[in-house]
Order: C-alpha cells, then sequence, then structure tokens
C-alpha cells in the first residue's frame, strides 16, 4: 500500500457518511431510499439509530471503514461507486 492509496482511503472514510446522507435527502437520486431508511430507523434506539443512519460524524466507523478498506483493497473498478459518493460528501462540506 503506497501513501497516496492511504491517503484517498482517509480521505473516502471521512467524506463518504457525508456524500451518503446528500444522495438520500428528498429530492436526490437515492431520495425514496433514504425516506425508507428513515421509516426503518424510526423505531430504533437512538443509540443504535445514529451510527447507522442519522449522524455522518457517527457513521463513519461503520461506512466509512468499509468504504477505506475497499479503496485500499480492492481494483478500481471496485471502489469506484463509494469515491464517487466521498467526494459528493467533500463538495457539500466545502460548499458550505
Amino acid at each position: 500500500m503506497t501513501d497516496p492509496t492511504l491517503i484517498l482511503a482517509m480521505l473516502v472514510m471521512c467524506f463518504y457518511p457525508i456524500g451518503l446522507k446528500v444522495i438520500t435527502q428528498e429530492g436526490m437520486i437515492l431520495g425514496r431510499f433514504g425516506a425508507y431508511m428513515d421509516k426503518w430507523t424510526n423505531g430504533l434506539p437512538e443509540w443504535l439509530r445514529k451510527p447507522l443512519w442519522t449522524c455522518p460524524r457517527c457513521m463513519i466507523p461503520w461506512h466509512g471503514l468499509p468504504a477505506a478498506l475497499m479503496v485500499m483493497y480492492c481494483p478500481w473498478y471496485i471502489y469506484g461507486l463509494p469515491l464517487i459518493v466521498a467526494v459528493i460528501g467533500m463538495q457539500d462540506t466545502l460548499d458550505k
């Protein structure tokens, strides 16, 4: 593993959960999935709901780590989707 790969994996790990929340908001490409997940996680206790769906900072270990591992160990055509979602999260962060 080279240093640029590690840096890319860390960036994906940080921005993937934010991008996931952005693309699942109402009116976005996966808005219906976001509405379904909001309904599905509504009955869960808060300590479980936050890391699964509602808090991007709490989602990093559960969503960001697998995305980062995909960047480090999978071919580019497999980690392309998490990379795109992470770029969306980075753009949303910089846009604020």
